[in-house]
């Protein structure tokens, strides 16, 4: 990478010409060689007046001026101004907030049963559907906070302002069930929400 500043790209194109120069002089004793196919030149100004698209040229190729230069994979462009691509990371969270989840959540109190511990160190409920949403969750804070796949998943929760699958999914099947619970007498659903109440279940079998 060769860089040159001056107050006009004429004078640029002066100095790089003469360093252009010098390179194959050196060239030429060091028995070296340059693709000239790969090189890129961008005059970078962000005065529209002043800009000339003005080439470079060698004793055995021209060299374009080109809007944009690649570098160690980074884009930069001769404004030298950041473009953005996509949505901004606030909006991705917005969308998955208010369509993904809600679409998640659908039905929950049907399909999902609260994970919860045990005595015995393992979890209870519906275990593998909270692996699958949470592998969902995952790709989601990732694309918000723009993390490094080998980010922690809680960590990710935090930069991202989400709270962790498992307690979103649970307090809303809690909720589901508190809803269930405080319907008025008269509901055609309280006979069988107060027989499900009623149940009383046993952990061992009795004899």
């Amino acid at each position: 990478m060769v860089a040159v500043e001056s107050l006009t790209i004429e004078e640029n194109i002066a100095k790089l010409t003469d360093i252009m120069e010098i390179a194959f002089r050196w060239s030429l004793t060091h028995a070296c060689s340059f693709d000239l196919g790969k090189f890129q030149l961008v005059h970078y100004t962000r005065n529209r007046n002043r800009y000339i698209p003005l080439p470079l040229v060698t004793p055995t190729h021209t060299i374009p001026a080109s809007d944009s230069a690649k570098y160690l994979g980074l884009i930069m462009d001769r404004q030298l101004r950041r473009p953005t691509f996509g949505l901004p990371h606030q909006f991705v969270r917005q969308l998955y907030r208010s369509v993904v989840i809600p679409k998640m959540e659908y039905g929950l109190c049907v399909w999902y049963s609260p994970v919860v511990p045990t005595s015995s160190g393992r979890r209870r409920g519906s275990v593998g559907v909270l692996t699958q949403l949470g592998k969902v969750q995952n790709v989601a804070c990732r694309l918000i906070t723009g993390a490094f796949k080998t980010t922690p998943v809680a960590a990710l929760n935090y930069l991202a302002n989400i709270p962790p699958i498992e307690l979103r999914l649970n307090q809303a099947s809690f909720n589901s069930a508190a809803r269930l619970a405080s319907l008025p007498p008269h509901h055609p659903l309280q006979p069988l929400v107060r027989r499900c109440i009623n149940f009383l279940k046993r952990s061992t079998p009795l004899h």
